[in-house]
C-alpha cells in the first residue's frame, strides 16, 4: 500500500491565518491607545501637578511664602506673586500679567473665599506648559496669589511614560498571541499528530500504545474510541497469552506428576529409569564414573503389620526427606518399588561411594520416625556398584542391568545381617 504524504500541513494553514489575525489585533490595540493618548497624558500631568501644588500649599501654611520662593528658585520655575487686585508683588521670571491670568486669579479668589478650592491648575497646550495658581491666605477674597509654570519636562516625561505603556501593550499583545497560538497547537494540531502517529504505531503490531488526549471534545472522543479499540485487542492478546501460560503450567504440573512418586515426592520408577539412561550415556561418552546405591528398609513388612500402613507411609516419607537433605544437587534418587529406593551419584568412584553409603546408613539409623502414635527407629541395607567398574567386564549396561548389579549386592547385605553396606564390581 502506498504511503500517504502530507502536502498541505494543517499547522501551516492555522499558523498563517493566526499570524494575520494577530497582526490585525496589534494594529487595533495600538490605534486605540493612540486615540486615548491625549486624555491619558492630560490626566497624568494634571494628577502629578495637583500633588505638587498641594505640597506647596502645605509649605505655605507651615513654612511661609518665602520658603516657596526659595524652592521655585532651586527648581528654576518661572513665577510671580500677585496681590488680590492683580498687582505684581514679587517676581521670578514673570513680570507681566495677561488677561487670562487675571480671569484665573478672580476665579480662584472666589473659590478660595467660599472654601471650595485654594488652588487652580490649567494646561496650556499651545505653550506646552502647566499654569498653577495658589491663594496664599485661605478663605480670603483679597488674598495674594502666587502663579508659577512647570517646565515642559513634565509633559515630556508623561509622553515617555505613555510611549512605554504602548510598547508594553504591544509586547503583551504579542505574548498573548503567542500563548494563544501555543494553546491552539496543543488543542488542535498536537492531537491530530498524536492520532496520526498512533495509527502508524498500532499498524506495526504494538498494541500497548495509547493516545493521551486529555480533552473533552471531538479529539478526546476519537482518542477514547481508539484507545478502547486497542485496549480490546490488547486484552484479547493478553487473554491468549494467559491461556498459553496456564497450559504451560498445567503441562509442567502433569510432567511433575508423571515423574514424581506421590507419597515420597521423589522420582518414580519410570522417571528414575529415564534419568539413569541419561546418566549412563553421559558417563559412557565422557568416560566418567557413576555410582549407584540400592537400598530397602529392613523389616518394613513388620512395621506395616505392627503399626499399620499409615505408619509405614510415614517411615517412607521421613526416610526420603532425610536422604534428600544428604545428597548433592547433581545426585538423584527415586522409589524403585515398595520400600526399595535407588540413588545415583555422578562422578563418584566405588571407594567414595562406599563412604557416602555408610553416611546414609548412619543417618537413617539415627532417624526418629514420629508416626503420631509411636516413634520408630528403622535401619536400611544397601548394595552399591559403579558404572566404570562394571564396563570393564560387561558391555551394553542398561538402567535395568545397572540396578540389578546393585540389587545383588543389596541381597548380600540383607542375607549377612542387614543394616550394612555391600558392594559389587560385577
Amino acid at each position: 500500500m502506498k504511503e500517504f504524504v502530507i502536502k498541505r500541513s494543517v499547522t501551516f494553514k492555522i499558523g498563517f491565518l493566526y499570524v494575520i489575525l494577530a497582526f490585525i489585533n496589534i494594529v487595533i490595540i495600538v490605534t486605540l491607545i493612540a486615540v486615548n493618548q491625549a486624555d491619558l497624558i492630560t490626566d497624568n500631568i494634571m494628577l502629578n501637578s495637583d500633588k505638587e501644588v498641594n505640597q506647596y500649599v502645605k509649605m505655605i501654611d507651615s513654612e511661609g511664602i518665602k520658603r516657596v520662593h526659595e524652592d521655585f528658585k532651586l527648581r528654576e520655575y518661572h513665577w510671580s506673586q500677585f496681590s488680590g487686585k492683580g498687582e505684581i508683588i514679587a517676581s521670578g521670571g514673570i513680570d507681566e500679567i495677561t488677561p487670562e491670568n487675571k480671569m484665573d486669579i478672580k476665579k480662584l479668589l472666589l473659590l478660595n473665599k467660599s472654601g471650595k478650592k485654594r488652588y487652580l491648575i490649567s494646561l496650556d497646550l499651545k505653550a506646552l506648559s502647566i499654569e498653577n495658581y495658589i491663594a496664599i491666605y485661605a478663605g480670603s477674597e483679597k488674598s495674594d496669589v502666587i502663579y508659577f509654570t512647570m517646565p515642559i519636562t513634565r509633559m515630556t516625561n508623561s509622553l515617555k511614560y505613555m510611549a512605554q505603556i504602548i510598547i508594553i501593550a504591544i509586547f503583551l499583545s504579542i505574548m498573548v498571541n503567542l500563548i494563544t497560538a501555543y494553546v491552539l497547537y496543543r488543542l488542535v494540531v498536537k492531537p491530530i499528530y498524536k492520532i496520526s502517529n498512533a495509527t502508524k504505531i498500532i499498524s506495526t503490531g504494538d498494541y500497548n500504545h495509547s493516545i493521551n488526549v486529555n480533552s473533552q471534545d471531538e479529539f478526546g472522543l476519537v482518542a477514547y474510541g481508539f484507545n478502547q479499540m486497542t485496549g480490546e485487542i490488547k486484552s484479547n492478546i493478553e487473554d491468549m497469552n494467559l491461556q498459553m501460560d496456564l497450559l504451560k503450567e498445567a503441562k509442567h504440573r502433569i510432567e511433575i506428576m508423571a515423574s514424581t512418586d506421590e507419597l515420597t515426592q521423589i522420582l518414580n520408577r519410570r522417571a528414575l529409569f529415564e534419568k539413569l539412561d541419561e546418566g549412563i550415556a553421559l558417563a559412557h561418552r565422557y568416560e566418567q564414573t557413576l555410582g549407584l546405591i540400592m537400598f530397602d528398609i529392613d523389616h518394613f513388612k513388620a512395621v506395616n503389620d505392627t503399626y499399620g500402613h499409615h505408619a509405614g507411609d510415614v517411615v517412607l516419607q521421613m526416610v526420603s526427606e532425610r536422604l534428600k537433605k544428604t545428597i548433592r544437587k547433581v545426585d538423584y534418587m527415586g522409589r524403585y518399588g515398595g520400600e526399595e529406593f535407588v540413588m545415583a551419584f555422578p562422578k563418584t568412584d566405588l571407594e567414595s561411594l562406599f563412604i557416602v553409603a555408610e553416611k546414609i546408613r548412619r543417618a537413617i539409623e539415627e532417624l526418629k520416625c514420629d508416626t503420631g502414635d509411636e516413634i520408630l527407629n528403622v535401619t536400611i541395607s544397601l548394595g552399591i556398584t559403579e558404572y566404570s567398574v562394571l564396563r570393564q567386564k560387561h558391555d551394553n549396561i542398561t538402567p535395568e542391568s545397572f540396578i540389578n548389579f546393585a540389587d545383588s549386592a543389596l541381597y548380600v547385605a540383607k542375607d549377612t545381617g542387614r543394616n550394612k553396606v555391600e558392594m559389587t564390581n560385577g
